[in-house]
């Protein structure tokens, strides 16, 4: 609603006695105008740092496939204060006839909260130091859980590596230590416009060890730059 030009002279004169009075001005504007407008790098900004609600679960394979890479467990939410472990993620991968284990992977995530982010950091440490993992990042969640032909069910390696093709972020392996080490992946050349498995992780036999147990937490995306990334 305008204000009437005699209330606009009385409030200047107003203003103009409070200033010679008390020594500040009083700046009216008749007609306001509110900028709803939000900086698209602010909001990124204001969302991050996001901590993920990790609940990780073996991508679906066929049972040729899970049989020849042994078995997985996985215990969300683990709590071992002697390891610092407040709500990780535990893994236990026995082998079996290969030597790629199961794939484990957070499920689809919202990905409006993932968009804009440039890394993700997180912490993982072996049960006994040794264990040889890789993460992956951004998978298509689109599996394909058969063989081509029975030659291919006898290799179970190939549907290892069909199921880790799917992601766009794979690091190399890397030999994990007995105590938590801070790692990051970058991820800032990732467009989130499908439905995508945000995060997950395989691990390899390490020598002669049948076991590989490991744990993972505080699964974090954030839009800094990645420094010293394993990708």
């Amino acid at each position: 609603m305008d204000i009437a030009p005699r209330t606009l002279l009385s409030l200047a004169v107003a203003a103009a006695i409070a200033t010679t009075i008390f020594g500040f001005v009083i700046v009216i504007n008749p007609n306001p105008i509110f900028d709803t407008r939000v900086d698209s790098s602010t909001a990124i900004a204001e969302k991050f740092p996001l901590h993920m609600d990790a609940r990780f679960s073996i991508l679906p394979t066929t049972g040729t496939y899970s049989s020849n890479s042994g078995t997985l467990l996985i215990q969300n939410e683990f709590v071992d204060p002697q390891r610092y472990c407040e709500f990780c993620n535990h893994f236990v991968q026995r082998f079996n006839v290969t030597s790629q284990g199961m794939i484990a992977a957070v499920p689809p995530y919202a990905l409006n909260n993932i968009q804009g982010a440039k890394r993700i950091t997180f912490f993982a440490m072996g049960s006994e130091g040794g264990e040889k993992i890789r993460f992956l990042a951004a998978g298509n969640n689109i599996f394909v859980s058969s063989y081509k032909t029975n030659e291919d069910a006898k290799n179970s390696s190939s549907q290892a590596s069909s199921a880790a093709d799917k992601f766009l972020v794979k690091t190399n392996y890397i030999t994990l230590t007995n105590d938590w080490q801070r790692y990051q992946i970058n991820i800032s050349n990732i467009m989130w416009n499908g439905n995508f498995f945000p995060f997950a992780v395989q691990s390899i036999r390490s020598g002669d060890l049948k076991i590989s147990e490991f744990y993972i937490k505080d699964i974090t995306f954030d839009a800094q730059a990645a420094s010293n990334s394993l990708n």
